[in-house]
């Protein structure tokens, strides 16, 4: 389903990559006369986007591409090389794609008190945020962590409730505005 839409998409489209936490987010449908594209998957780790982001992309050139992606890579069950393995994968994937297009990255939101929350290691976000910090070849940053540093705006630790999305929708939103230079 995500290949056909960006597929009819074309050229015009931004893609947003993630896991769950993007494929529950209230995004519009498009953003400064272009397409945009939920392209999250439920449970998906960056391993997932470097295998699958181009066979998703297909011969599409979007506008542009957001990469959110991260959180089930701080799963506690990770091995414990999980920096050095999500460094090198994500460092992969922003330069694939942005062989392709511009590519906004987005930190993660972190870990917060909730019921599912115990089933992710906190010690695991930081070195990942550093590296989606750090990684050449990107557009921009979305700092998510530092909008989500001080209120739990989770409905269980990990995913975001109806507070939490409206910042991150208005946060991913102005980004590609910003990018796209339309705002």
């Amino acid at each position: 389903m995500i290949r056909t839409e960006i597929a009819k998409a074309g050229d015009r489209a931004i893609v947003v990559f993630g896991d769950s936490i993007v494929q529950d987010a209230p995004l519009p449908p498009d953003v400064c006369g272009h397409r945009l594209i939920n392209a999250g998957v439920g449970g998906a780790t960056i391993a997932y986007f470097a295998e699958h982001a181009g066979a998703l992309l297909g011969t599409t050139q979007p506008r542009l591409i957001v990469l959110a992606v991260g959180i089930n890579d701080a799963w506690r069950t990770t091995r414990a090389d999980v920096g050095a393995t999500f460094d090198q994968n994500y460092r992969m994937v922003v330069q694939r794609l942005s062989k392709l297009a511009p590519v906004v990255v987005a930190t993660l939101t972190g870990i917060k008190d909730g019921a599912f929350a115990t089933n992710y290691d906190p010690q695991y976000v930081a070195p990942i945020n550093h590296t989606i910090r750090t990684t050449p070849g990107t557009t921009a940053r979305i700092d998510l962590d530092v909008l989500f540093a001080q209120d739990n705006n989770t409905s269980d630790g990990i995913h975001l409730s109806d507070q939490g999305y409206a910042i991150w929708s208005k946060a991913i939103i102005g980004s590609i505005e910003r990018a796209l230079n339309c705002r």
